[in-house]
């Protein structure tokens, strides 16, 4: 699922169970993230770069992958 609520504004929820798993999600703006994978072949990776006045302050990514193949990236 992915839901962006306002200009300026970037939110990502993806969650996934089992097999060949793979997330990629790219962010400009005010960013939020959460990626939950379970089991299998996972890989994520997320990349948030917030522009303006507050800089980096609203950059945030959670990541929790569970079994098998794990690798995780965010910048």
């Amino acid at each position: 699922a992915i839901a962006a609520p306002a200009f300026g504004q970037s939110v990502s929820n993806l969650d996934q169970a089992g097999n060949s798993n793979a997330a990629t999600v790219t962010q400009t703006g005010t960013n939020d993230s959460d990626i939950d994978q379970t089991g299998n072949n996972n890989t994520a990776t997320v990349e948030q770069e917030t522009i303006g006045a507050f800089g980096a302050s609203g950059n945030n990514a959670d990541i929790v992958q569970t079994g098998n193949f794990n690798t995780a990236t965010a910048e």
